[in-house]
């Protein structure tokens, strides 16, 4: 495994409708048109810098409570509305961190209703994500070097984001894993990382993998132990026959 130093920067968003609202937070720095605050100004300078903005959308207070959301909130209109904000602002890309607590208050992957009812794949998050992310690819081309990356946490390949990639994985650049999200549960040790986790439902590298020629597998860890004490570890070994670091 290779360690590097940061390479992009997220400026976060929510997701409403077909509108993006700008939360009070690093999105507001970078599309502010006075340069004292940033926007153009900061966006060169990191670019510069040799560093990526990304805008991310989604996040934990964007939560679908209801199977209503999927029909309100029209995934094409979102697309276009993210697309115009990267090109006007100069940016280099979109990052969707879909959050699904895969609980009775946001089973969005798994179907809402009764749990007797619910099964992986079968919520209509899936194809609400499927059509954003052909759609901002569209909007996005990488042809044009614009980047289109996913932050599901690891359970989630387990009760339906499989099929999200499968049906539009070559549209992904990369997966930035929320790993840490399940830590101190999980993910303690490079053995429950890599090869077999601990905690139902979460999935493993190995078990996210396992066999399908999953591209752009990403595992975000603290720097160093001092750093913070979430979530750091040694990098873990090269898997065997799986795919290999980067």
């Amino acid at each position: 495994m290779r360690t590097c130093t940061y390479t992009r920067i997220h400026a976060c968003s929510q997701c409403q409708c077909s509108r993006v609202q700008m939360v009070a937070d690093f999105l507001n720095t970078v599309t502010n048109p006075n340069p004292a605050y940033g926007g153009a100004l900061f966006v060169n300078a990191t670019h510069q810098a040799g560093r990526k903005v990304l805008v991310t959308v989604g996040g934990a207070t964007e939560l679908p409570i209801t199977a209503a959301y999927f029909t309100q909130n029209d995934p094409t209109a979102l697309a276009a509305t993210l697309a115009a904000l990267v090109r006007n602002n100069s940016l280099d890309g979109v990052d969707v961190d879909w959050e699904d607590d895969y609980s009775n208050q946001n089973p969005g992957l798994t179907g809402y209703g009764s749990a007797a009812t619910r099964r992986p794949g079968g919520g209509p998050a899936v194809a609400w994500l499927v059509t954003l992310t052909k759609e901002l690819r569209r909007l996005l081309p990488r042809e044009e070097g614009f980047l289109l990356t996913h932050a599901p946490q690891a359970p989630y390949f387990a009760l339906g984001y499989d099929r999200v990639y499968r049906a539009c994985g070559s549209d992904i650049d990369w997966f930035n894993v929320q790993f840490y999200n399940q830590w101190p549960s999980c993910y303690t040790t490079a053995a429950t990382l890599v090869n077999k986790s601990t905690y139902h439902p979460a999935k493993s590298c190995l078990k996210i993998w396992d066999g399908k020629a999953l591209h752009g597998l990403l595992y975000h860890s603290a720097v160093n132990s001092t750093d913070t004490p979430r979530c750091y570890m040694p990098p873990p070994p090269e898997p065997s026959g799986g795919p290999a670091w980067h």
